[in-house]
């Protein structure tokens, strides 16, 4: 339109074409709220600071784990919805660029759970003791640069849960990353595992991510295991019990007690698994230190996204 090309024109030099077209889109729409997944998104910050004396809400919602280099960096938003209080106390010590911020859980873990609820799945059945994260992808290296022997450090935690499933006769599922329809990731997390683990058998289950399969192999688990991943800490809306192998420099769980293991010993390793498969949940979460600096577990997610939104 005559509008959106005098508005490129006019601020031509101000920002990229695609932050004032944003702008200028949006100042015609005139929506109420403007609302964002991609949390570290540079032209998000932009695009609402631009238009922050505009009367629009911009909100911006957690979509992985954010290491605390990240989240003390992040660009202005003048709204901002984490999974718990660690990243709300991070946020307020280090980064004086948010004005608002607000724990309420992991939008992908609600939307899962409410098709489950909506599609009457049972998440109460019982299939596997034991299910390993898998936390391979192709830019690896590009996401953590500088991070000392992360790829053998995943590759050990796969190696000991495989170990200790074969020792002690435990039901394993193998949780892949790629959706069971995309062929070369697939084979990717494949040939990262065979690399890492050359003298054990290991079969990964990829899952149908439409049905949310990666959250039901964890939630049929009594236990699941894994180094980094983020939905190691979106688990917690379901109440499930986790350990967090806590080898990998520059990442770290937001909390202390029964669910990390720092020592890399397999003898340690195997003793804090035993402990986790014998106790119930509750048990487990009184061990936990601080449980909602986690994961906010004191409010309905859904809800509370419905609320912030409108």
């Amino acid at each position: 339109s005559k509008e959106i090309i005098f508005y490129l024109i006019k601020n031509f030099f101000r920002n990229s074409i695609k932050v004032n077209y944003l702008c200028c889109l949006i100042k015609i729409i005139k929506p109420k709220t403007v609302v964002t997944i991609a949390d570290i998104s540079l032209d998000f910050s932009l695009v609402s600071s631009i238009l922050k004396n505009s009367g629009i809400k911009f909100l911006a919602i957690q979509d992985s784990y954010r290491q605390i280099e990240v989240l003390s960096k992040l660009h202005y938003l003048p709204n901002y919805l984490t999974y718990g209080n660690h990243e709300v106390g991070i946020i307020k010590k280090y980064n004086k660029n948010i004005s608002k911020v607000k724990s309420v859980g992991s939008w992908k873990a609600a939307v899962a759970k409410d098709y489950f609820e909506k599609n009457n799945i049972n998440l109460n059945e019982k299939k596997y003791d034991i299910c390993l994260v898998s936390e391979a992808h192709f830019f690896l290296n590009q996401e953590y640069v500088g991070v000392k022997n992360i790829i053998e450090n995943i590759g050990l935690v796969a190696r000991y849960t495989l170990k200790f499933c074969k020792k002690f006769n435990k039901k394993i599922i193998f949780s892949g990353r790629a959706d069971i329809n995309s062929g070369n990731k697939k084979n990717g997390e494949k040939i990262f595992y065979r690399n890492q683990i050359k003298d054990q058998e290991f079969n990964i289950s990829f899952p149908n991510r439409s049905k949310y399969e990666n959250y039901r192999n964890l939630i049929n688990s009594n236990l699941v295991i894994g180094s980094h991943s983020t939905i190691l800490k979106e688990i917690f809306e379901f109440k499930k019990k986790i350990l967090w192998c806590d080898w990998v420099d520059t990442t770290e769980f937001p909390s202390k007690g029964i669910c990390v293991l720092k020592s890399k010993r397999y003898e340690d390793f195997e003793k804090k698994v035993l402990e986790l498969l014998e106790i119930n949940y509750q048990e487990y979460i009184s061990k936990i230190d601080d449980i909602d600096s986690v994961y906010n577990t004191n409010v309905d997610t859904l809800n509370s996204l419905k609320q912030e939104i409108r």
